[in-house]
């Protein structure tokens, strides 16, 4: 469901709090909020709930203006929070978004991202994802400068999913 906000809510005003220094950096080209979000349902038989925020709909044709979307969801056991922008909207062009993500185990985002990962303890994660859907090479996802936990175990570093062929790759540090 998407309806109206009562007035916009200006990017910059929820930047500084809930972004990060590369988003703060880019608050000018950023158009504010100006629709509320609700989804409920299902993705792979996976229940989904959530509610968030985006930019004006007219706003989706023109690939130069940074498209804004905040968003906490859950998906079965994971939450995810994004705060970030949408560049080329209409050709799914790239993703800059602050994430955090955190459920029971990471073999649980499977059905969510089609990645095979470990049975693990519970986890959580909060970093930049950046995400270029259209690179000839494959669709490329870097998770860089996070912070997170897997059970006991602090983890720190950056990690790299391309979808080019022969095979998609995971790497990190």
């Amino acid at each position: 469901r998407i309806t109206s906000l009562d007035a916009p809510i200006a990017y910059a005003d929820l930047v500084g709090k809930q972004g990060t220094s590369r988003q703060r950096s880019h608050v000018k080209q950023t158009q504010p909020f100006q629709f509320a979000l609700a989804v409920e349902g299902s993705y792979k038989q996976v229940p989904v709930s959530g509610r968030g925020q985006i930019g004006g709909l007219l706003a989706l044709q023109d690939a130069d203006v940074p498209f804004p979307i905040q968003l906490d969801a859950r998906a079965g056991e994971t939450r995810v929070q994004v705060f970030g922008t949408l560049t080329d909207p209409r050709r799914l062009g790239a993703l800059d978004l602050h994430l955090v993500l955190e459920g029971k185990s990471l073999a649980q985002l499977y059905p969510l991202t089609g990645v095979t990962l470990p049975e693990t303890a519970p986890y959580a994660t909060d970093g930049h994802l950046t995400v270029k859907l259209n690179d000839p090479a494959g669709a490329r996802f870097s998770y860089e400068d996070f912070n997170g936990r897997v059970g006991k175990s602090d983890l720190h570093g950056e990690v790299l999913f391309t979808g080019g062929k022969p095979r998609p790759k995971l790497s990190g540090t």
